[in-house]
């Protein structure tokens, strides 16, 4: 069964199942293609599509519009596969459909991961293998925010959209790593913790609580040097964008690492 591997967790990659990039001509044909994609199980019809994607254009011409680049989309897909994008692609006079099962889309694991670890049994997240696998493996998906770097200046609905997305999938990408570094630190596999930690506070630099987490990580890693250096950026970047010094837990963290008494202990057993 032919399908497609689409990935719009960072920047765009649309590949067909032999590898090979599919490419399409204008920015509105991918944005059609990941909001069918993205919005699927429905019929969409064709005034709501030329809204999304030419919003300040008589209804006419949008409705055009929205023809050109589903032909155009549908040429790029059949391109690619011979007759792809007649399984892909339900298209009538009135509306338009994605079929996802012939498409492998990275957020549909994303969030099939997600709740998967949420619907465990387990006492406690951080005791429980499975799920910290899971969320690993969502964690390695997550290569950025939705379709980073891709804009339509001239499309504020779909710009709506997709800014709610992304703010979705951000948040949840927060959590998981915060609960990975959570995890790998209660089990003493600080390494580990703080691959995630870094990651953690990359995504959000303002959040002293993962900024601290960060910290204490580097110096259970027996890097307290790194450990206060990350304090300093820590301290610098909230001085920048509120004028605030760091909260005093994290004041006090600091003077723990600097006068040695957060010190690496023994990696525990694994979850």
């Amino acid at each position: 069964m032919t399908r497609l591997d689409l990935k719009v967790l960072g920047t765009w990659a649309l590949m067909t199942a032999k590898g090979s990039p599919v490419k399409f001509s204008t920015d509105k044909e991918q944005a059609l293609l990941v909001y069918l994609a993205l919005e699927p199980g429905q019929p969409h019809p064709r005034r709501k599509l030329a809204t999304l994607l030419w919003p300040d254009v008589a209804d006419k011409h949008a409705l055009h519009s929205l023809r050109t680049a589903l032909y155009d989309l549908r040429q790029a897909l059949n391109q690619a596969v011979p007759n792809l994008s007649e399984t892909l692609l339900t298209v009538t006079r009135q509306t338009v459909q994605l079929n996802p099962a012939k498409l492998r889309l990275d957020v549909t694991t994303f969030q099939t991961l997600l709740t998967a670890s949420q619907a465990h049994p387990h006492s406690r997240l951080a005791d429980c293998a499975d799920c910290l696998e899971l969320l690993e493996q969502a964690a390695e998906l997550y290569r950025g925010e939705l379709l980073a770097g891709f804009s339509l200046a001239d499309a504020d609905p779909f710009e709506e959209w997709l800014l709610f997305r992304r703010e979705r999938y951000h948040r949840q990408a927060l959590l998981v790593l915060k609960n990975l570094a959570e995890g790998y630190e209660v089990h003493r596999n600080y390494e580990r913790g703080h691959t995630y930690a870094a990651r953690l506070t990359n995504l959000d630099p303002y959040q002293e609580a993962s900024q601290r987490q960060l910290m204490r990580l580097l110096a259970l890693r027996g890097l307290p040097s790194q450990a206060l250096a990350q304090y300093a950026t820590c301290r610098q970047l909230l001085r920048e964008a509120f004028g605030v010094e760091p909260d005093p837990e994290t004041v006090a963290l600091a003077a723990q690492i600097q006068s040695g008494r957060l010190q690496p202990t023994a990696a525990a057993s694994p979850p």
